[in-house]
């Protein structure tokens, strides 16, 4: 009996790995779960914008007062978030046997990866009109004004060495979740497909 029960999980190994080597090979098949992690992996990636979360579970460094005031709208206070644009470019795309999801827009690197701009210490001139008596007398008037009483003067200023930063608030990525959906989407694939191959033959063989 031990011995029919043997031959039986060894036939249906058999018709399962048949049935997993011709999935493997279907393009049709591979494609059409390549497209459902795509698009949740893009669900998943847009909805970090929401939350303001990355994939890593922290949160995103927020946005300082002088941004803030600066914006409109409103997700004025949340980051990455002004029109949309960026959170709107996330798109997946199917190369070959690979899912990616990524963005064109041309400001993501710097928010994925932060950025840092050193600017050099700077000499600059600038030559202002003012008045010297009447309404205008100690206040600048226009460069175009050539009145007797309008004097002009040239300043000399420094501006030190200084960088303007912006920190990482990293949007792309696979956290643990994403990893756990990709692995419900193989499985449930992967089940529908034998399934659809016909039924396994469960009775053990002589």
């Amino acid at each position: 009996m031990s011995g029919e029960v043997v031959k039986g999980n060894v036939a249906v190994g058999q018709q399962l790995f048949r049935k997993l080597e011709a999935l493997q090979k279907s393009v049709e098949q591979r494609d059409a779960l390549l497209r459902s992690i795509g698009e949740a992996m893009q669900k998943s990636v847009r909805k970090r914008f929401d939350t303001s979360t990355g994939p890593d579970g922290q949160k995103w460094t927020p946005l300082r007062k002088k941004t803030i005031q600066r914006k409109h709208g409103e997700n004025k206070a949340t980051p990455l978030i002004d029109h949309g644009n960026l959170m709107g470019s996330i798109r997946y795309q199917i190369a070959g046997d690979t899912a990616f999801v990524g963005t064109n827009d041309k400001r993501a690197a710097a928010h994925q990866f932060g950025w840092t701009l050193k600017i050099p210490a700077q000499t600059r001139t600038q030559t202002v009109k003012f008045g010297t008596k009447g309404k205008t007398k100690g206040r600048f008037v226009k460069k175009s004004n050539t009145a007797k009483h309008v004097v002009e003067k040239t300043f000399t200023f420094t501006i030190s060495a200084h960088e303007v930063s912006l920190p990482a608030r990293p949007f792309l990525g696979l956290s643990e979740a994403d990893k756990k959906t990709i692995l419900a989407l193989v499985r449930e694939h992967v089940a529908a497909a034998v399934e659809k191959g016909g039924d396994i033959n469960l009775s053990p063989t002589a």
